[in-house]
């Protein structure tokens, strides 16, 4: 248990009989969680805040920081980049501390951590108090995409030497131009509209993918630290790689950085596909299409500062009020 809170502010109760279902104040969790998301898209720091907190108290903080990083991601990313920062460093220290598989014995450890408590009240603070940036989605592939002869016209790579440092002998033949197009797209600043295309083969990838492999198109196994063997034959690896081979800039290098140590978090060919936008974020941040970020990217602005620390000052409190109301609930 964190001694850094004073015992007050401390949860102790036999999580294991709450219902699956509902709060601790018993409001559906599925309710709160839906109220959550609109309290996000509205800015309303307060509403969202106290929400987080309820279900946090009830042990579902991994779906609460799952939400509201994932709503970050989709929704703020280039607006203000400095957040993925502050992400990175906490999954690090989330990660180190609680073991993935020891996650389930640590449920009041966890709940009663102020960096946990800290980490949500600060980035739903940082969410609201920023302006939005919907993050490019995967866009629709045809059939008739996957006819590359007719698309001669629009191809930007005029040879495959990019492209060839990054193959093997043993890769699957059929995603080589898709492939040099990212890489040409990553290296050539003069193309309009690159982010767009490389999306466009981003999406032609995992489609092809789904249709001709059954969803599991695998490659020669690739070095990926802190990813099993096991999951390293995915194509998407080679991506990664040609993005942090293109980029000089070491401000960009290291948001990149951070966005892939997360993607590499957990990562199972399963959830793949969610983690998806973390690679779009990446992209985007070595594009930097208009409204262009500057780089190193400006601190957090002060009044937004002060409020997340004034949040902070808060959170204990609002876990009390829960806990107090609890404790009249029950006599």
């Amino acid at each position: 248990m964190n001694k850094l809170i004073d015992k007050k502010y401390r949860i102790s109760y036999n999580i294991e009989d709450l219902p699956r279902t509902v709060t601790v104040l018993d409001n559906p969790k599925s309710t709160c969680l839906s109220k959550l998301t609109k309290a996000l898209n509205a800015r309303n720091t307060e509403d969202a805040i106290d929400l987080a907190i309820e279900l946090s108290f009830s042990g579902y903080y991994g779906q609460i920081i799952t939400k509201i990083v994932d709503f970050y991601i989709k929704n703020i990313n280039l607006a203000q980049p400095r957040g993925i920062l502050y992400i990175s460093e906490f999954y690090t220290y989330y990660n180190q501390k609680y073991e993935k598989n020891n996650i389930k014995k640590h449920k009041l450890i966890i709940i009663n951590d102020q960096v946990v408590r800290n980490f949500i009240s600060n980035l739903i603070t940082l969410i609201c108090g920023s302006n939005q940036r919907k993050l490019l989605s995967l866009v629709k592939i045809t059939n008739k995409d996957f006819d590359l002869n007719k698309k001669k016209d629009i191809l930007v790579s005029k040879n495959l030497k990019l492209v060839a440092k990054f193959l093997g002998s043993g890769d699957n033949k059929n995603i080589i131009i898709p492939l040099s197009e990212i890489i040409t797209l990553f290296t050539c600043h003069y193309i309009k509209n690159r982010e767009q295309k490389i999306i466009f083969w981003l999406s032609w990838l995992l489609e092809y993918e789904k249709i001709f492999h059954e969803g599991a198109l695998e490659v020669n196994n690739r070095n990926v630290p802190g990813v099993e063997s096991k999951f390293t034959k995915d194509y998407l690896w080679i991506i990664w790689e040609m993005l942090n081979k293109s980029i000089n800039d070491r401000h960009v290098k290291k948001i990149v950085s951070s966005l892939e140590a997360i993607y590499k978090q957990n990562f199972t060919m399963s959830n793949r596909k969610k983690k998806i936008s973390l690679l779009i974020f990446a992209i985007l941040i070595h594009i930097n299409p208009m409204p262009k970020l500057l780089f190193p990217p400006k601190p957090i602005e002060p009044l937004l500062f002060y409020n997340m620390q004034y949040e902070t000052i808060l959170v204990n409190l609002k876990y009390f009020e829960i806990k107090k109301q609890l404790m009249i609930e029950n006599l």
